[in-house]
């Protein structure tokens, strides 16, 4: 796989795996309905503070847009699936231009959860791993999956995903239930109704 962090780059001092990430971006995004303008005016200038690229041995591809340290859009490639998933602060979360919602789940114990994470025990929780975080919280936000976590994590592993689930009506916390930090490399997010139990079960093995 392979990942990067671009700060205050313009084009002509980007590497060539750099401009092949962005002219797919241009490419696989062009047809989305809604395309917010600061993709098109960021994308040209790299004015950004941060612009977070991933992509892993899955093909799947995660972009998101930090401001002032903030997530502001984020946007993930499933090729398999040919799904495209993408948020924006304060404007919702979408799959193929389809407005989309974490689960009602209130039972934590009819719960599905991904978790590649072995440091932490998961007793009695049932668990699918597909071994890409960016995807695991695509599927938290749209409500095939109810929760999520993962240590050893890195923001552009996090970044789009965590603005999908929080804009998709979820929750998003470090595992300890602090405030999440993209700084920090632990994670949980859930559908929020099962956070407080899903939180309270994996802390105690912290």
């Amino acid at each position: 796989g392979s990942e990067m962090c671009i700060r205050d780059r313009c084009w002509d001092k980007l590497n060539n795996d750099e401009k092949y990430f962005i002219k797919m971006i241009i490419a696989l995004f062009r047809n989305l309905k809604s395309f917010h303008p600061i993709w098109k005016s960021s994308l040209a200038k790299f004015n950004l503070d941060k612009l977070y690229l991933a992509s892993s041995y899955w093909g799947e591809i995660s972009i998101a847009l930090l401001y002032k340290e903030e997530i502001i859009s984020g946007i993930i490639y499933d090729p398999i699936k040919d799904e495209i998933y993408y948020a924006e602060k304060n404007s919702g979360a979408y799959m193929n231009n389809k407005s989309i919602r974490v689960s009602k789940k209130r039972e934590i114990s009819n719960c599905l959860f991904s978790s590649n994470s072995k440091k932490i025990s998961s007793d009695g929780l049932t668990i699918r791993i597909t071994g890409s975080a960016a995807l695991d919280l695509a599927y938290v936000a749209c409500g095939r999956l109810d929760g999520f976590w993962e240590l050893g994590l890195n923001p552009w592993d996090t970044a789009a995903g965590i603005l999908l689930v929080t804009e998709a009506g979820g929750a998003v916390t470090r595992i300890n239930g602090d405030t999440y930090d993209i700084n920090k490399k632990d994670i949980v997010a859930s559908n929020s109704l099962i956070h407080g139990d899903l939180v309270n079960i994996l802390k105690c093995d912290l």
